[in-house]
């Protein structure tokens, strides 16, 4: 029995200088090679590719612009015009009619009665804002959905009382002389005041109005 356990303890010492001499040679292979280092890099490299893959349409660029820049411009055309001195009008034109847009947050108005067009080509909607200053296109958005927009009809009905008459003529004027002055409550106001639609606000829209209710 005591020969049987002296057996067992040797076994078992030479089990652990087997293992110690195993550990010895493996760590020696490890620092040998750099495999930590090698390991760390490899990480590194992929985290690198997976962020380039990340960023792939942003390093894309196609006519200087990186590729959601592009595909937006192939979407819808954004123009500014001078509407009135300090006064700007913006237009976004589009043939996706599933789209609308935002200007600072706040929604454009479908303006595509009006028959602007974008160089001279047509496009499904048109949707149009009034700001003070100049175009800032970064404070464009787009959005899904066409739902809260509202539709104006060019139709000369600058004082909103749903009927064409002398006083829209007057409210014309009124803005030219800046006795009616400029805040967001009146972007739908001065955007129906362009009657003869050539994308400013000038006194031959009065004249127009005035022409026309002697027409009739």
């Amino acid at each position: 029995m005591k020969r049987n356990e002296g057996i067992t303890l040797i076994a078992l010492i030479i089990t652990i200088i087997i293992m110690l001499i195993l550990v010895a040679v493996s760590v020696n292979v490890a620092i040998k090679s750099n495999l930590i280092g090698t390991a760390e890099k490899t990480t590194a490299k992929y985290e690198e590719e997976r962020q380039k893959e990340g960023n792939i349409d942003k390093e894309i660029t196609v006519n200087d612009k990186n590729l959601n820049e592009y595909i937006e411009q192939l979407e819808y055309k954004i123009e500014s015009n001078q509407y009135m001195e300090g006064i700007t009008l913006v237009c976004v034109y589009t043939d996706n009619s599933e789209i609308s847009f935002k200007y600072d947050g706040n929604l454009m108005y479908d303006i595509t009665d009006s028959g602007y067009k974008y160089n001279g080509t047509g496009f499904k909607k048109v949707f149009g804002y009034i700001i003070l200053g100049e175009l800032d296109k970064t404070k464009i958005k787009k959005q899904d959905g066409i739902e809260n927009v509202e539709k104006l009809i060019y139709d000369g009905d600058c004082d909103l009382d749903q009927e064409l008459t002398y006083l829209d003529a007057m409210t014309i004027s009124d803005i030219l002389t800046k006795n009616i002055t400029f805040d967001n409550s009146r972007v739908k106001q001065y955007l129906k005041t362009d009657y003869n639609k050539d994308k400013k606000m000038t006194k031959e829209d009065a004249e127009d109005i005035m022409s026309n209710l002697v027409g009739e």
